[in-house]
């Protein structure tokens, strides 16, 4: 369990944006991600914790940020609410994300 102290730094260290898409959330819209998933050895360090909406950590799921980046740049799959991704398809057709600008 995350504490509210250690998810409102997480939520500070991406501005209040979700950490791939750049949508602002509110504290109560934050879902916490895990960079590597706890069923993969990750731990509740704030080095290991991004702020993310709830689209995106549901799209990422247990997978890695690569497996996030090959599941958005899938041409048949169909992404809800990121279709107005903020950040733009770089031209070696790989998302850039939020975290990566911020």
């Amino acid at each position: 369990m995350i504490s509210k102290a250690k998810r409102k730094l997480v939520y500070d260290k991406y501005g209040g944006h979700c950490a791939y898409c750049g949508k602002k959330i509110t504290m109560g819209e934050l879902s916490i991600d895990h960079i590597i998933p706890t069923s993969h050895g990750g731990k509740d360090h704030i080095e290991n914790l991004r702020s993310s909406c709830r689209t995106c950590n549901m799209m990422k799921g247990e997978g890695s940020i690569r497996f996030l980046r090959l599941a958005l740049a899938w041409p048949t799959m169909v992404v809800p609410d990121m279709v107005d991704f903020p950040t733009a398809l770089t031209a070696s057709k790989k998302y850039k994300f939020y975290y990566e600008t911020y």
